[in-house]
């Protein structure tokens, strides 16, 4: 016999998750994006002779890297405890595994690589945000 004083819990559905993770995880997608629209302005700016961005330039790809990496953590969360889709881990890994590999080429100055690159990750991080941000997860936009 059951306690009817014991309240149970009904498992996740796939797909159904906690609002915190998706939310993280559009916010992160976007700072990785806006981070990457604005990388090739700020580079073309120290190239015509602003060498101070330079810096400014290695400080967003570092914050590029991080986000990134807070990004496959929060899709991670999203698939095993969120009961997600594993395959949604894949994108934001490969996106994390770009941007590491253009930082390389950039500090090794390999620029026949690093500018193209650097329009790939540009591409790939809008398109993962802006599906992101259209996702149709009811708590999402309730939370809205």
């Amino acid at each position: 016999m059951s306690n009817p004083t014991t309240t149970r819990t009904e498992p996740r559905r796939a797909g159904q998750m906690p609002g915190w993770i998706i939310w993280s995880q559009r916010v992160l997608i976007t700072l990785v994006a806006a981070g990457g629209v604005l990388q090739p302005f700020i580079a073309g700016l120290f190239v015509t002779g602003n060498v101070g961005l330079l810096l400014v330039h290695v400080m967003i790809a570092a914050a590029m890297v991080f986000f990134g990496l807070l990004l496959v953590v929060a899709t991670v969360l999203s698939w095993r405890p969120g009961h997600g889709p594993g395959r949604a881990v894949v994108a934001p890994v490969v996106l994390l595994s770009l941007i590491l590999a253009q930082s390389a080429l950039g500090a090794f100055r390999v620029l026949e690589i690093h500018f193209p690159l650097a329009f790939a990750i540009a591409g790939i991080s809008i398109g993962l945000a802006t599906r992101s941000w259209r996702s149709g997860d009811s708590r999402a936009v309730a939370a809205r």
